[in-house]
């Protein structure tokens, strides 16, 4: 540590400028008030880098988003798993779009052709007003997440 710098620190120190107090405070502070002069926004500064260090090391890998990639995952809902043209298809086809609630989505692995199987159950209302189960089976590409056709079973 070089001489110069050595003599700014323990000059900071004598001021108080290091240890977040002055010479306002330290004499407020045996009155019985404690001031810090310190900004308002060190605390929630503080916060946030803490945060985005966390999201930072929490982050998938590359190898992790080839896995999802290639296991077809992203073309599905981050929020309940459903792959969203084909709910819009479905949605088109009911009496009641509205009634339409996702139960589960299942993927198979990538075909040859770039292809996935993806078999879906839903609920919807009927035509007498009472809720139906029902599955579909579907494929889509990987590639580009679109539907390459779909049927009920």
């Amino acid at each position: 540590m070089s001489k110069i710098y050595r003599e700014s620190l323990t000059q900071a120190f004598r001021r108080g400028l290091m240890t977040g107090t002055s010479d306002k405070a330290s004499s407020t502070a045996s009155s019985g008030t404690n001031r810090s002069n310190r900004p308002w926004w060190i605390w929630p500064g503080g916060g946030l880098l803490a945060l985005m260090a966390v999201s930072f090391a929490l982050r998938p890998s590359d190898s992790d988003l080839a896995e999802e990639k290639q296991a077809g995952f992203h073309c599905l809902s981050a929020w309940n798993g459903s792959h969203q043209a084909l709910v819009d298809e479905i949605k088109g086809e009911l009496r009641e779009p509205n009634s339409f609630e996702h139960i589960s989505t299942e993927v198979t692995k990538i075909k040859p052709d770039g292809t996935h199987g993806l078999i879906m159950k839903y609920r919807a209302r009927n035509g007498l007003g009472g809720m139906a189960v029902e599955n579909i089976a579907a494929t889509y590409r990987n590639s580009d997440c679109n539907l390459v056709g779909w049927q009920t079973y």
